[in-house]
């Protein structure tokens, strides 16, 4: 995995949160308000992007948008086949995630994702990005009991508290909304990850896995529905 140049984050980020970001000569690309969703999440890059390595499977709704601003890179572009709606489960359909070539979603996600993994981990809860946060290829930090449960048998899973994380107009966040992978050795966090109560075990479960971790000292931990790379 080389490190990427470029990441989608939500338009809402905090300008010192952006700031923090392109000081790590990253390249940051806005996402754009969804308006088939509601307002909490319509700014989160992973209720409507699907990515697996340098592929971008995404909500049809904002693909023109995606296409003409990831064209300069040498990424795989795909127009998912349905649109997102504005309730539980219509606005789920791309919000799974692939590890090791395992997809771990619900039978909510659209077709264009399902048809493309033989190995799938099928799990009851639609949120399942925003509730994992891949580490490696074998391990992943989530929030989410039923998730850990399905996968702990597959996978090295690290389960956590899920408070001490913001999101906006709800009580809490998840950690998968809180951050990315910006190469094999280095992930990043929309906030100060030292202020979650399980900090402890989160930095010693990504530091086994010898990834360092950044994230600004002076901006709240907070569910941006993920860091988008663009590899």
């Amino acid at each position: 995995m080389k490190r990427t140049k470029a990441i989608i984050v939500s338009h809402k980020a905090d300008k010192r949160l952006v700031e923090f970001f392109r000081e790590l000569d990253l390249e940051v690309i806005f996402t754009k308000e969804n308006k088939f969703v509601y307002d909490a999440i319509s700014d989160h890059p992973d209720l409507f992007i699907f990515q697996d390595k340098s592929r971008y499977i995404i909500d049809p709704n904002m693909y023109d948008y995606y296409v003409d601003r990831l064209k300069k890179y040498d990424v795989e572009i795909i127009k998912g086949r349905k649109n997102i709606g504005f309730k539980y489960p219509d606005n789920v359909l791309y919000n799974s995630v692939v590890i090791n070539d395992i997809l771990i979603g619900s039978k909510y996600n659209d077709d264009s994702i399902q048809d493309r993994y033989d190995e799938k981990i099928l799990v009851k809860q639609g949120y399942t990005k925003c509730n994992v946060l891949p580490v490696d290829n074998e391990s992943f930090i989530t929030t989410d009991v039923g998730i850990y449960n399905s996968t702990k048998d597959t996978f090295d899973v690290l389960l956590i508290e899920p408070s001490g994380i913001l999101l906006d107009q709800m009580e809490y966040g998840f950690i998968g909304g809180t951050g990315g992978k910006i190469s094999e050795s280095e992930m990043i966090f929309t906030g100060n990850i030292e202020l979650h109560e399980d900090y402890e075990k989160i930095k010693e479960f990504i530091e086994s896995k010898n990834i360092e971790i950044h994230y600004p000292k002076d901006v709240e931990l907070i569910d941006l529905g993920s860091i988008i790379p663009i590899y």
